[in-house]
């Protein structure tokens, strides 16, 4: 059985969850990500997992200081109209702390604005969103929305709009998208999208 810790280490029991479905097909940004105003993403941060080189850096280019959105693109993901759900990410604070989730090519640009440094949500308009302190400095950021009519969507992770001077940097690790009100236990993907089996806890009363 899996067991849930919180982030000072702390045994909290089983971990029991749902069957979920990482719809992001690179969820450890090894691939299939856009790069758009940033430096090639680097595998160079210790992530949440406490593996050297798993997370990576996400660094504006600096290109002619002008201001803009530099970020990072998964096209072409496919769900379902009117249906609940959960983007997220782990995010460590560089020398920039805030981060945006949000949908392109959709019907309604939706997600919102997280500020790490001081754990708060901006949502666009009526999504609801989760910080959640990981340990050595990470946060799982996580929103939540209803989709509309499109069933093929992308999903941006970035800044907001910054001078791009080549000095905006922040950290991440594993991105999910999933079906579902709320983030469960991250799933890795490296080239498909995954499906974690529902947990069955039982104990036998004979």
């Amino acid at each position: 059985p899996r067991v849930d810790w919180d982030s000072a280490g702390n045994r909290l029991g089983l971990l029991v969850e749902e069957d979920r479905t990482n719809l992001i097909v690179y969820s450890d940004f090894s691939g299939g990500w856009i790069e758009t105003s940033v430096e090639p993403v680097a595998f160079n941060q210790t992530g949440p997992d406490g593996v050297a080189n798993s997370a990576i850096t996400l660094q504006d280019n600096g290109a002619g200081g002008s201001s803009g959105n530099v970020y990072i693109q998964d096209n072409g993901i496919s769900i379902s109209a009117s249906t609940i759900y959960t983007a997220s990410v782990f995010v460590k604070a560089g020398n920039n702390s805030q981060i945006e989730i949000e949908t392109r090519n959709d019907d309604a640009v939706r997600g919102g604005l997280f500020d790490i440094s001081t754990e708060t949500f901006t949502p666009l308009a009526s999504e609801t969103g989760t910080i959640q302190n990981v340990g050595n400095g990470w946060y799982r950021c996580a929103v939540t929305w209803t989709s509309g009519a499109d069933t093929s969507i992308a999903l941006r992770i970035g800044f907001p709009s910054i001078t791009r001077d080549g000095t905006n940097t922040i950290y991440l690790y594993g991105a999910q998208f999933e079906a579902g009100s709320f983030p469960t236990s991250y799933i890795k993907t490296t080239g498909s999208t995954a499906t974690r089996s529902a947990d069955v806890a039982s104990i036998p009363v004979a």
